[in-house]
């Protein structure tokens, strides 16, 4: 399974944790030699209810109280 690495996308030395269709055709390729087109695959993994996934990323110095305040003066 694609999850059996710990570190997600990372763990494969991919930049992001975006799960694309390329990259699990590429997975695929790589663990299993089974290669797949990305637009089969999409329908593959759309059939099994997955959908493409991106992390929710934030700055490390978000200041939600200051975004709070600042969105009630606005």
């Amino acid at each position: 399974m694609l999850t059996a690495r710990i570190g997600g996308a990372a763990a494969y030395e991919f930049r992001g944790d975006l799960w694309s269709c390329t990259r699990v055709a590429q997975i695929l390729q790589w663990e299993f030699g089974i290669t797949h087109s990305t637009s089969h695959l999409s329908r593959l993994l759309r059939s099994i209810g997955w959908t493409r996934q991106v992390p929710i990323t934030r700055a490390i110095q978000r200041d939600e109280e200051a975004i709070a305040q600042w969105r009630s003066r606005a």
